[in-house]
């Protein structure tokens, strides 16, 4: 279609669009045409995340690099950016939500097509998934989730999204039942042979 109508868009761009309809090709060709008669034939992937009321992308990924990096300051600031500039706080954290599914669901399933990135998001999320185990991916998924639920019940939000953050740049402690057993195993075997 954009080809068609001579219309420039980048696959970041159009990656954000086709995300936000949800899976209905009616509803991506809406927000398509939302986005088109706002822009033009022209179309800059920071007026499709304003058309569509999305937040700035550096902001997405200075949030995710500060829970790759372990960093509470740097996920703070973050935070504050966010709540300076006017994003809508829940769209923010569903984003980021988002984000860490299809982060999870590549590191099963290394299929493009299964995630609704761009390219280019692609290969930043290709150059995260070796340092980071599936099982934090997972905890940061239910804290986000557990976040995103209480967002609709509380007077400030952005003390939901604060502490979380905190939570999820604090390195989990867990322990694989795994290790436990080996250890078990080496101490038994060395009280055995005493």
């Amino acid at each position: 279609i954009l080809a068609k109508e001579n219309i420039q868009m980048s696959g970041t761009a159009t990656a954000l669009v086709a995300r936000q309809g949800n899976g209905s090709l009616r509803d991506a060709l809406s927000l398509l045409d939302q986005v088109i008669s706002m822009s033009g034939e022209k179309i800059t992937d920071d007026e499709v995340v304003a058309s569509l009321g999305l937040t700035d992308r550096a902001l997405i990924r200075q949030t995710l690099e500060s829970f790759m990096e372990y960093d509470p300051n740097k996920a703070l600031s973050v935070v504050s950016s966010v709540f300076e500039k006017g994003f809508d706080s829940k769209v923010y954290l569903t984003e980021i939500w988002e984000w860490i599914r299809n982060m999870i669901v590549y590191k099963h399933s290394p299929k493009k097509e299964l995630v609704a990135l761009s390219p280019d998001e692609i290969s930043l999320m290709e150059g995260w998934l070796p340092n980071i185990e599936t099982e934090e991916l997972e905890r940061w998924f239910d804290l986000l989730k557990s976040a995103l639920m209480s967002m609709g019940r509380v007077e400030f939000p952005r003390y939901v999204i604060e502490v979380t953050y905190l939570k999820i740049t604090r390195k989990s402690k867990q322990v694989m039942i795994q290790g436990l057993l080996d250890r078990l195993d080496q101490m038994e075997g060395k009280t055995g042979s005493s």
